[in-house]
């Protein structure tokens, strides 16, 4: 299937499958809870939505820092400038089609600095892998600090599951078990594994290059800085709202951790982030009606912010390296 075909139709699933989440999630909302979710969006402080602006710029400027050492030991030093521009042009990117943000990140290095794309892919490997290490990180922290939650979260959907699975036919359970051994049959005759695993070996590849590294030490407090960053959005906006201002600490990495999972799901996290956000909230007691106010107003300004940071990114690149260019 050639690439562009294929990412359209990436991208018309993504969407898709978020704008029926959004359905969902609205659908039994009365008109009433409808207006109060507006009028509680129009409440809040503007302090808490330049806090949310602010905090993201600076885990955006940590990255752009950490992504030029791990370009340094390779002999390229890029402005930080070019750097930064970048990093919002992936955001932005990344919104329009799946993965065209990193693409576009890359292209813009070997384009303005004369990066060697395969470098600075290379760079952009070992961050993702750090990322997901990362992202464990929390996952550890929220089951570590939060394991009641998610034994509630367990029985919920093992007593679902079992209702469910009672009123679902055997053959539907054969038909599903058919259709796995065909999809498995296919892969196996097909170069998909062999590309998994030639991307695993490229992680492992790619983490071994970290050791090239002047300094190590700052290279990791920057990886956990932008993640410090990430959950002092979600627990710093918690007091935007009178509701969910006692969700505390335990609450924000709940929350953290689900919201991460669901901007993987869909296109730039629509419906996905705004559907499982309100359901973690819900665990602690906050109504619908407050989750999903949390959840839109939060997404919408950091999404809103990271794309205007593109365009303005773009802009500027085009203009102050014009003349180069030509």
């Amino acid at each position: 299937m050639p690439p562009k075909i294929k990412k359209t139709l990436q991208l018309i699933v993504s969407l898709s499958f978020g704008i029926c989440l959004l359905w969902w999630v609205q659908k039994d909302l009365t008109q009433d809870q409808k207006i109060e979710i507006f009028n509680y969006s129009k409440s809040i402080s503007p302090q808490w939505i330049l806090m949310l602006l602010c905090i993201g710029f600076l885990a955006c400027v940590i990255r752009a820092l950490r992504w030029a050492m791990l370009l340094k030991p390779m002999g390229y030093k890029p402005k930080f400038h070019l750097l930064l521009s970048s990093i919002f042009i992936m955001y932005l990117g990344n919104t329009a089609f799946p993965r065209l943000g990193e693409v576009l990140r890359c292209s813009i290095l070997a384009k303005y600095d004369e990066v060697p794309i395969e470098k600075s892919i290379g760079s952009m490997i070992v961050e993702r892998l750090i990322d997901v290490i990362m992202l464990g990180v929390v996952t550890l922290l929220a089951f570590v600090f939060q394991f009641q939650k998610f034994i509630e979260i367990y029985s919920q959907y093992k007593a679902e599951s079992a209702q469910k699975t009672q009123s679902i036919p055997n053959y539907i359970w054969i038909i599903c078990i058919v259709i796995f051994v065909m999809v498995f049959i296919v892969l196996r005759k097909s170069n998909i594994i062999s590309k998994f695993k030639a991307r695993i070996i490229g992680f492992w590849e790619g983490l071994k290059s970290i050791q090239h590294i002047d300094n190590k030490g700052l290279f990791v407090v920057y990886s956990v800085l932008i993640y410090v960053c990430y959950f002092a959005n979600v627990y710093l906006f918690f007091f935007a709202f009178k509701e969910t201002s006692s969700l505390g600490f335990g609450g924000a990495l709940i929350c953290l951790f689900i919201g991460t999972l669901a901007v993987g799901l869909t296109q730039g996290g629509i419906g996905a982030y705004q559907v499982l956000v309100t359901k973690a909230m819900s665990l602690y007691g906050v109504s619908e009606v407050i989750g999903l106010t949390y959840s839109w107003t939060g997404w919408f300004y950091q999404t809103a912010f990271l794309m205007i940071g593109g365009l303005v990114g773009w802009v500027f690149l085009t203009v102050k390296y014009s003349k180069k260019i030509k």
